[in-house]
């Protein structure tokens, strides 16, 4: 479980994203630049890989320390969500396809690998967290007297 919560760490899994190679006819590098060179002009896989590392950010940064709720690991999944659609925009969107290189060598796909990886961790992680944090609806908190009840002790 340890080695799951630093594979799928929020900073990580950002780092990853960044850093996703993607290779062009003529022009590739990090996805970090195309976010950059799209965010101008308000590319939409741009925005919304902008959002979600925000949601990333700020649920790791903002909401850190502040006990089990479940804003935390709620945010932790938005962001990644918005993270796989930025990618799954950018690449359906390509219909010349000039970025399809990125599927056929190798060193990009290990980048897209490992973020894949990362991502199914951090998915993992944060839904066992939410089910954990969310409570229980079964009326065990209805039976307690209020002499027997935690609080009193």
């Amino acid at each position: 479980m340890k080695a799951l919560k630093i594979i799928g760490h929020p900073v990580l899994i950002m780092s990853l994203f960044m850093l996703i190679l993607i290779s062009g006819e003529a022009f590739g590098g990090p996805y970090l630049l195309y976010l950059i060179l799209g965010l101008p002009h308000g590319a939409d896989y741009a925005v919304i890989g902008f959002l979600g590392l925000v949601c990333l950010f700020v649920s790791y940064k903002i909401l850190r320390g502040k006990g089990r709720n479940w804003l935390k690991p709620t945010l932790n999944l938005i962001g990644i969500l918005l993270l796989l659609l930025s990618l799954y925009i950018f690449f359906i969107n390509d219909r010349m396809r000039y970025n399809y290189n990125t599927f056929s060598q190798s060193i990009p796909m290990v980048s897209l690998i490992l973020f894949g990886i990362s991502v199914a961790c951090g998915i993992i992680i944060n839904g066992l967290s939410l089910i954990i944090t969310i409570p229980k609806k079964n009326g065990s908190h209805l039976n307690q007297t209020p002499l027997t009840s935690s609080a009193f002790r």
